[in-house]
């Protein structure tokens, strides 16, 4: 059972995090830094959004309901999110 509720817990985090990036994306994102540095980019996103989030806790219930409408097949949601 534990073992279940791990995997659930770091679940549910990486889709929260996810979110997070994706939110992140939007709000301070580049494209043209995003083929220079991807991972940096990435880096610096999720970052900053973690930093906004101290701010407007909102943020939370819009990466979780951003990342559920990836899971849901809105092709837009992951386009944004893989910088397509």
């Amino acid at each position: 059972m534990v073992r279940g509720l791990v995997r659930h817990v770091g679940t549910e985090a990486y889709k929260h995090g996810l979110g997070l990036l994706a939110i992140g994306f939007n709000m301070f994102g580049s494209e043209t830094e995003l083929k220079t540095d991807p991972i940096h980019h990435l880096f610096e996103i999720y970052v900053r959004i973690n930093k906004e989030k101290e701010a407007n806790p909102n943020i939370d219930d819009q990466a979780r309901a951003y990342f559920k409408k990836m899971e849901d097949g809105m092709l837009c949601a992951m386009n944004t999110l893989m910088g397509i």
